[in-house]
């Protein structure tokens, strides 16, 4: 399960759904689901997912859910395992900001996910 915390109007989230809707897709016959936590924020979340093209289920009471995770800021985004254990907790990155962002959590969200199916990174 991926857990990612909504920010809307960041351009970073736009292209990190994008990459989120890619992974979930390479992912799907392992199970895994994007979830999006609306997250301090007073926009409509199903609105912001409609908007952009998005089907994640979207979790409306979001900071009941970030307070379980100990997330305090967005965006965020976790790998949850089947268990309920955090995997992988994205950390803040030197790369620049847009698609270069993106890329660098990209790797690090399959390299978590690889780790958790069992498969080597070439998906196997």
């Amino acid at each position: 399960e991926m857990l990612d915390y909504l920010s809307p109007g960041l351009y970073e989230m736009v292209i990190e759904g994008d990459d989120l809707r890619q992974i979930e897709d390479d992912y799907a016959t392992h199970g895994v689901k994007v979830y999006a936590i609306d997250f301090k924020d007073d926009a409509d979340p199903v609105e912001y997912m409609e908007k952009l093209g998005w089907n994640f289920m979207v979790f409306p009471l979001g900071d009941l859910v970030a307070d379980d995770y100990g997330v305090f800021s967005s965006p965020g985004l976790l790998v949850v395992n089947r268990e309920g254990v955090v995997i992988y907790r994205r950390k803040p990155t030197h790369a620049p900001p847009g698609k270069a962002i993106a890329e660098v959590w990209d790797a690090e969200i399959r390299a978590a996910l690889d780790l958790a199916v069992g498969r080597s990174a070439a998906g196997s």
